[in-house]
């Protein structure tokens, strides 16, 4: 897997007030500091700060298990699931920002 993103981990800070409207914002920000990104005026704000902040250790996690998944399969000599496994080359090829035709 290769791909040039900000180290890992990334983290969310807390919500802060955006606007005097009751608006709220969220940073993302990676290990040492560095802006990632900024949400604002989501309904989902939260839980997609969370999202966003946990990506880069979900890519590496699928990465690994769709390594260890076709290895499995190899070494037993059985077909691997391929909707599984096209669906994770897909996700990871999208994180990479890989052209992806569906």
């Amino acid at each position: 897997m290769t791909g040039t993103y900000t180290p890992h981990p990334w983290k969310r800070l807390e919500a802060k007030p955006l606007d005097s409207d009751g608006s709220m914002s969220i940073d993302i920000v990676g290990r040492n500091g560095e802006f990632i990104a900024q949400l604002q005026h989501q309904l989902q704000l939260e839980d997609n700060a969370n999202l966003i902040a946990a990506a880069p250790d979900l890519l590496m996690a699928l990465d690994g298990l769709l390594t260890r998944y076709e290895s499995i399969c190899e070494h037993r000599k059985i077909a691997c699931d391929m909707k599984v496994v096209n669906a994770a080359r897909t996700a990871i090829a999208r994180a990479l920002g890989r052209v992806v035709r569906l």
